[in-house]
């Protein structure tokens, strides 16, 4: 009897123990980077290499951003060695560990921004966008540019696309003033437009690399095309044009 209790107290105490060297490393950890680098995380997740004993792959947070990434860290957490791709071993199982936590941190990762995409796509209202009825279920939303030439190209193929995706076009620019003042001409045209194939010609007008504005259009305030632009650069989900985006299904 005597030796049960005994059994038990020394198990509650391991595990006693365990929980505040975890919460020690947690600690040491988010204090260093926070030292060292001036970025708030927390740690996920932490899992010790076989073959290299005394150090874990890490997953951190970002409490800025919510993205994870991985990094190297002693056991007690006060020294950290960034992660690199270029790693060997001929331990599996150590293997298995840093490509098991890599592909939790992409999944997480994708998810967290696709999550963050639909929120800005769906906090752009209607009148900054020109739809396109077309096949199949699915809505993909293409953020482009009347003087793109990658999205010139992208709208060579617009008709193949609607034959399997309706489309939501939005304009927000990278080029300059010109650019703007020709995606505003587009909001103000297609709004008189009936049919996908009408829309389609107002977009390849403005599109048209050797179209050039009147002074009377240059007069125009592009301010649809400016707020597009503000708030899908600003988020910095986006970093260029085109850039597409399937919107998931709402069941």
């Amino acid at each position: 009897m005597k030796l049960n209790v005994l059994g038990k107290a020394l198990v509650i105490s391991t595990v006693a123990t365990t929980l505040l060297m975890a919460g020690k490393f947690e600690t040491n950890l988010e204090s260093l980077l926070k030292e060292k680098t001036k970025m708030e995380v927390k740690v996920v997740e932490k899992k010790g290499l076989e073959d290299i004993k005394g150090l874990n792959i890490v997953i951190i947070e970002s409490t800025q951003n919510a993205q994870r990434f991985p990094i190297f860290a002693n056991e007690d957490g006060t020294s950290v060695i960034g992660f690199s791709n270029l790693y060997f071993t001929k331990n599996s199982k150590s293997e298995e560990s840093v490509k098991s936590m890599i592909d939790k941190i992409q999944a997480y990762n994708e998810k967290s921004k696709e999550g963050d995409l639909i929120k800005l796509f769906d906090s752009i209202p209607d009148e900054g966008y020109v739809d396109f009825k077309g096949g199949g279920d699915k809505v993909t939303v293409v953020v482009t540019d009347p003087e793109c030439p990658y999205c010139r190209r992208e709208l060579d193929s617009i008709e193949d696309k609607l034959k399997e995706t309706s489309l939501r076009l939005v304009i927000a620019p990278v080029h300059g003033k010109s650019a703007f003042i020709k995606g505003q001409l587009i909001y103000d045209e297609t709004k008189k437009a009936k049919s996908n194939k009408e829309k389609i010609e107002i977009f390849r007008k403005y599109f048209d690399k050797d179209y050039k504005l009147t002074d009377e259009q240059n007069k125009i305030d592009p301010k649809i095309v400016n707020e597009n632009a503000q708030k899908i650069f600003s988020s910095g989900l986006v970093k260029g044009v085109p850039f597409l985006f399937v919107m998931p299904s709402k069941k």
